[in-house]
């Protein structure tokens, strides 16, 4: 069974996305700080982690650096409502993938299908200078 980490300080959305992966048959740990989750990290048994950059005590570009260093094998994936700079942080830290976040109003109203799949931005492995799939 695959074992997530949720990484994630909005208890609505860590709620949900804990849940939602639970009944999915996932083993799933949920921290709500950034030193949570480098604590967790230690075990080095994550098969993914699903991190949120607006923590309340490190900045989740840092808590990623840290984890990728940790988890090389780990598939890291940054939740975030934002664009553009996000783009930039993620080719420079290391994330694996960037989905955005759709609890943002503005997002959901500007998707066609509320039943279509949000866009997944994908980078191999995680490491820089690797080209994105398409």
């Amino acid at each position: 069974m695959a074992r997530l980490m949720v990484v994630e300080d909005d208890e609505t959305i860590g709620g949900h996305l804990e849940s939602s992966l639970r009944s999915h048959g996932y083993q799933v740990v949920w921290q709500r700080t950034g030193q949570g989750a480098l604590r967790e990290s230690e075990s080095g048994e994550l098969d993914l982690v699903l991190l949120d950059l607006g923590l309340p005590d490190l900045d989740g570009s840092e808590v990623c650096r840290q984890l990728r260093g940790r988890l090389p094998g780990s598939v890291l994936v940054m939740l975030t409502a934002r664009d553009e700079e996000m783009e930039r942080r993620r080719r420079a830290g290391g994330w694996s993938r960037r989905l955005p976040d759709q609890t943002d109003p503005a997002r959901r109203a500007a998707r066609p299908d509320p039943r279509a799949p949000a866009s997944v931005d994908r980078c191999r492995g995680g490491r820089r200078g690797h080209s994105r799939d398409r």
